[in-house]
């Protein structure tokens, strides 16, 4: 007798190509995510031009390179999440992908603020700010990262998460101005 259901259930694999990872090298990144990103959402929501912090996609090929030094740099960045800091950068670009690319639930954010003309004395002096060149933005540098999870075309809800700011980046107004731009995009 053949039974009436079954599961055929084999857990994703975690080997990745280069390409599956970074991205075809001759075509746009794939964001796979359920919810529209356009030029248009970056420029109208996602950009803060008071404050110069602005959310972009985080694309391997452009972020993936500045995340791995910092968390090379300063694994306490996961001391606040359930993960381990990645060993290398295909540990982490692997993570990722596992994480965000795979599943058009979830999307991930570089936080990006302008170059700083001037930086922190130290990470700890809490009276430290940063000083942009706010005539021209021509240059960006990835400042953390910012994730939805679990969006639902269908329910209309979204969580955001992981929030990561880089360590010379905390206690400025990167972090609260990325999450605001976040709910932003989300409303």
């Amino acid at each position: 007798m053949n039974p009436l259901w079954q599961n055929s259930y084999k857990p994703p694999s975690n080997t990745f190509t280069d390409e599956d990872l970074y991205g075809p090298a001759s075509a746009p990144f794939e964001l796979n995510f359920c919810f529209p990103i356009t030029p248009e959402h970056l420029e109208k929501t996602l950009t803060n031009t008071r404050s110069n912090v602005r959310l972009e996609p985080f694309v391997p090929r452009v972020h993936g390179a500045a995340f791995a030094k910092e968390c090379k740099e300063h694994p306490e960045i996961f001391d606040w999440l359930p993960l381990l800091p990645p060993a290398t950068e295909r540990e982490l670009l692997t993570l990722l992908h596992s994480l965000f690319r795979h599943d058009p639930k979830n999307v991930l954010f570089a936080v990006m603020v302008p170059k700083p003309v001037s930086k922190p004395e130290s990470v700890s002096d809490t009276n430290a700010t940063l000083h942009f060149n706010s005539e021209s933005v021509s240059e960006w540098e990835m400042a953390g990262c910012l994730g939805i999870l679990r969006a639902s075309p269908y329910t209309l809800s979204a969580e955001l998460g992981p929030a990561m700011t880089f360590t010379r980046f905390q206690r400025t107004h990167v972090t609260s101005n990325a999450i605001g731009l976040a709910l932003r995009y989300c409303l």
